[in-house]
C-alpha cells in the first residue's frame, strides 16, 4: 500500500529536483550537485543504521512499525519544504540561502525515507522464497505507477512552472501546491494504514551488536559482491532519473500532447517490464534476466546521442527512447529488495542464526547511495560543460553525454555481474520443488 505514494515522493526527488532548482530557481549546478550528493549520503547512513536498529527492536507491535509511526509525518513535512521553497523563502532565488534550504531539507527528507525503508524487511520475514518474486512484482507495479504519475506530473506541470518561477519564485501555481501537499499527506496515511494492517513479525529476538553484525556482513563475500553490483548499477539509474525530464524538455523539445504520449509510454512499459521480468525470474532464475536487462539498458542509453542530429521533430525518437528507459527501469526495480531478502535467508541457511532482514536490506544502501551521490554530483558538474554549437539552443553538451556515460557504467556492471555474483541458490530450488 505505501509503495504507490512513497514512490511518488522519491520520484519527485529523482525526476524533478535538478529541473526544479536549475530551470525554475536558477540555482548554480554545482550547488545542485552538492545538495543531491548530501541527500544520498544521508540515505546511505540512515537506511543502514535504522535497518540494524529495527532488527534489535522488540515491541508489542513488532520491529518495524514503531519507526513507521514515528517518522512518517516528519518525512511528509520535509518533502513539502523541499518541493515548495518559494512558500517559505519568498522571492529569494539562487544563491547561498536557496542552497542551504535545498541541501538541508534534501538531507532530512532522504534520511527519513531511508529510515522508513525498514518495512521492506517484511519481504524476508513474512513471505517464503517462492512468493517473493510475485510480491516484488506487485510492489513494483505500484512503485512504478507512482513513479510514472510523478513523471507525467513533472513533464506537464513543471515545464509551465519553470516560466512562472523565473518571474516570481514565490508564485507557486495552485495545482503544484495542492498536489505536493496532498501526496505528502497520503503517504503518511497509507504508511500508517500498512502499519496497522500487517501482522507482527513472528521471529526470535535478535540480540547482537553492530560491530558483530557488520563483521558478519563483511565475511559474506557474495553479499559484498552483490552490494557492489547494485552500487555500480545505481550510478547509472540515478543519472538516468535526473536527466530524463531535462533531456526530453531541453534537447528533444517535446511539449504539450507529446508529453502525455511519452509519459503514457513510460507507465505502460514499466508495468509490462515488471510483469515480464517476474515471469523470467520465476522460469530461469534471477541472474540471466539481470544480464539481459543490463545489456538492453546499456544499448538504449547510447541513443541519447541522437540529440546531436538536427531534426525538425524528435517525437518518434523521443517516444522510443523514453519507452526503452521505462522498460529498463521497470525490470531493474524488481531486483534490489528481492535480492536482499534472498541473501538474508541464505545467510541464515548457512548457520548465521536468525534472519537479520533489516541490516541485509540496510547495509547495501551505503554502497548504493554513495554511488548515487557521486552520480548526482557528476550530473551537476557536467551541466557546466560548454555548448559546442550542436546542441539545441545554448544548452551544455552534458545534456547529451549523460547517455553514453551511463551506458559505459552499465556495461561494466554487466561483465562484473556475469563473472562474480551468485543470485540463484540451491536451497531456493529445493523450496520451489517442495
Amino acid at each position: 500500500m505505501p509503495r504507490l505514494f512513497t514512490s511518488m515522493l522519491i520520484g519527485f526527488v529523482d525526476f524533478a529536483l535538478l529541473f526544479l532548482y536549475d530551470s525554475g530557481y536558477g540555482l548554480d549546478p554545482l550547488y545542485i550537485g552538492s545538495s543531491l550528493f548530501l541527500g544520498k549520503i544521508s540515505i546511505a547512513f540512515f537506511q543502514f543504521f535504522f535497518g540494524w536498529v529495527s532488527d534489535q527492536t522488540t515491541t508489542k507491535i513488532g520491529r518495524r512499525k514503531p519507526y513507521i509511526i514515528a517518522f512518517s509525518p516528519l518525512m511528509s513535512l520535509s518533502f513539502i519544504c523541499l518541493l515548495l521553497p518559494g512558500v517559505f523563502l519568498g522571492s529569494t532565488t539562487g544563491g547561498v540561502p536557496m542552497f542551504i534550504w535545498f541541501a538541508s531539507f534534501n538531507f532530512l527528507f532522504q534520511g527519513l525515507y531511508g529510515m522508513l525503508t525498514a518495512y521492506q524487511s517484511w519481504l524476508a520475514e513474512l513471505f517464503p522464497v517462492q512468493q517473493r518474486p510475485k510480491v516484488s512484482m506487485i510492489q513494483n507495479i505500484l512503485n512504478f505507477s507512482g513513479t510514472s504519475i510523478t513523471a507525467l506530473f513533472t513533464m506537464v506541470v513543471l515545464t509551465d512552472l519553470e516560466d512562472l518561477l523565473k518571474v516570481d519564485p514565490s508564485a507557486i501555481p495552485t495545482n503544484f501546491l495542492v498536489s505536493t501537499i496532498t501526496v505528502a499527506i497520503l503517504v503518511t496515511v497509507f504508511l500508517y494504514t500498512t502499519a496497522f494492517i500487517m501482522p507482527v513479525e513472528k521471529m526470535e529476538p535478535i540480540q547482537t551488536n553492530m560491530k558483530e553484525d557488520f563483521l558478519n556482513l563483511i565475511r559474506d563475500k557474495n553479499f559484498l559482491k552483490v552490494t557492489l553490483m547494485i552500487g555500480l548499477a545505481s550510478f547509472a539509474w540515478s543519472m538516468i532519473g535526473q536527466y530524463m525530464l531535462s533531456y526530453t524538455e531541453e534537447v528533444l523539445g517535446l511539449g504539450g500532447f507529446q508529453f502525455y504520449i511519452a509519459a503514457g509510454l513510460i507507465i505502460v512499459m514499466t508495468i509490462v517490464s515488471v510483469i515480464l521480468w517476474r515471469k523470467l525470474i520465476t522460469k530461469i532464475g534471477k541472474k540471466k534476466p539481470l544480464l539481459i536487462l543490463l545489456g538492453m539498458a546499456a544499448f538504449i542509453m547510447l541513443f541519447s546521442l541522437f540529440g546531436l542530429i538536427p531534426l525538425s521533430n524528435y517525437f518518434i525518437f523521443g517516444s522510443i527512447f523514453v519507452a526503452g528507459i521505462g522498460l529498463s527501469l521497470g525490470a531493474w526495480n524488481i531486483y534490489p529488495y528481492l535480492i536482499y531478502a534472498d541473501l538474508a535467508e541464505d545467510s541464515q541457511k548457512r548457520g548465521k542464526g536468525t534472519i537479520k532482514a533489516g541490516i541485509y536490506a540496510g547495509f547495501p544502501s551505503i554502497a548504493l547511495n554513495l554511488f548515487q551521490a557521486v552520480s548526482l554530483f557528476i550530473a551537476g558538474v557536467i551541466l557546466k560543460l560548454p555548448d559546442y554549437g550542436f546542441v539545441v539552443g545554448s544548452k551544455s553538451i552534458g545534456y547529451v553525454l549523460w547517455g553514453p556515460i551511463t551506458s559505459v557504467v552499465l556495461i561494466i556492471t554487466l561483465f562484473y555481474s556475469r563473472k562474480y555474483i551468485e543470485l540463484d541458490f540451491s536451497w531456493e530450488r529445493s523450496h520451489k520443488t517442495e
